[in-house]
């Protein structure tokens, strides 16, 4: 029997580039309709937030989460983590939030319902195992909150549709689903022939039912100037 499911990642929620708030009622819509709400990562955007600090960040990231799970108690949340919003301390609420709200689960890296995998993506920026993302995530943790007008430089780089370029040089659809495709055999739990379907977010670059390898790949893309953006029907099997 399958479970009505739909996927959205990306929404940056915080940030400045972020044009998510446009689409909170649809996502409030779709957790009413569906069994399933997978959230693919970077929902939040720690590393870019313009909240005055990292605890009113957590605070604003979990009453979020706590509206959206509470009003739609028959609909499980699933949440997996992407690199903006890879937090220690927001973990921790996390694990608080599942708690008191028994159709909320959160994961670190990857779900996988049936034959469909779901993950944020990250892994496709280049071929990188789990141990690799482990250290990468690790690694991007420490960054820290960059200086103010570096929001500045990013909102001009936005405009002047910069964001864009990756498209062409490091997320084409052959390469994005070699390397999901390598970390998925890489990974010591994952098993290729159990999956079908691959659902992923990260790249900021809309994909509709890519097939490689016998594997079909789906991103919906992230809410801001100048890209494409949906939330996306996902069958789970």
């Amino acid at each position: 029997m399958s479970r009505c499911c739909r996927f959205v990642s990306d929404l940056h929620h915080f940030s400045r580039r972020s044009e998510g708030d446009r689409y909170e009622s649809a996502i409030q819509q779709a957790a009413k309709e569906t069994d399933v709400l997978v959230l693919g990562g970077d929902i939040f955007d720690f590393k870019w937030s313009t909240l005055a600090s990292q605890n009113e960040t957590i605070r604003e990231a979990c009453l979020w989460l706590m509206d959206l799970a509470s009003l739609n108690r028959r609909c499980e949340v699933q949440y997996v983590l992407g690199n903006h919003d890879f937090n220690d301390p927001f973990m921790e609420a996390l694990d608080d939030l599942a708690e008191d709200c028994p159709n909320f689960h959160w994961h670190r890296y990857y779900l996988q319902l049936g034959k469909t995998l779901f993950l944020h993506g990250d892994v496709a920026d280049r071929f990188m195992d789990q141990d690799e993302l482990v250290l990468r995530r690790q690694s991007w943790k420490k960054h820290g909150r960059p200086p103010a007008m570096y929001h500045d430089f990013y909102s001009l780089a936005i405009n002047l549709r910069l964001h864009r370029l990756p498209a062409f040089f490091v997320h084409r659809s052959r390469q994005v689903a070699e390397r999901l495709i390598y970390y998925i055999d890489c990974h010591p739990e994952l098993d290729r022939n159990s999956i079908s379907q691959v659902y992923f977010g990260h790249t900021h670059v809309a994909m509709d039912g890519y097939e490689f390898a016998g594997l079909k790949f789906h991103n919906g893309g992230a809410p801001m100037k100048g890209l494409k953006f949906c939330m996306i029907d996902a069958e789970i099997l």
